[in-house]
């Protein structure tokens, strides 16, 4: 899988439906680190293919508030690059958790508050 591969897999629909039906954080957790995308990421990560910076980037592009009562799509996707983000020891990840400020985000929601607050859990 190539880079660019990974990143649509991850902000697809279908990956989506296929990782949101997890029924806790550490299960979708366990789930988004099995993936052949998420795999890639951090490998390219690791090898600099690809930097933080346009990690940082994706996010902020995709970080915004649908017009329905209804999670926001990219949910998922804004989770797992800041999993693999943290994974990586990348402080960036912060940068990114940050800038969750949509009430749509629920699982990136408590992603961030379980990283920024390990002993609560």
């Amino acid at each position: 899988m190539t880079l660019e591969d990974a990143f649509r897999s991850i902000e697809s629909l279908e990956y989506t439906v296929g990782i949101n039906i997890a029924s806790n954080l550490s299960s979708l957790k366990s789930m988004v680190r099995e993936t052949v995308a998420y795999n890639t990421l951090r490998e390219c990560m690791e090898m600099d293919a690809i930097s933080e910076d346009f990690i940082r980037d994706r996010c902020a592009s995709i970080c915004y508030e649908p017009n329905s009562q209804y999670e926001n799509e990219l949910d998922i996707a804004y989770f797992f690059y800041i999993l693999a983000l943290h994974d990586q020891t990348r402080d960036v990840w912060k940068e990114c958790g940050r800038m969750v400020v949509t009430p749509r985000l629920w699982w990136t929601k408590k992603l961030i508050n379980e990283l920024m607050n390990p002993k609560l859990f």
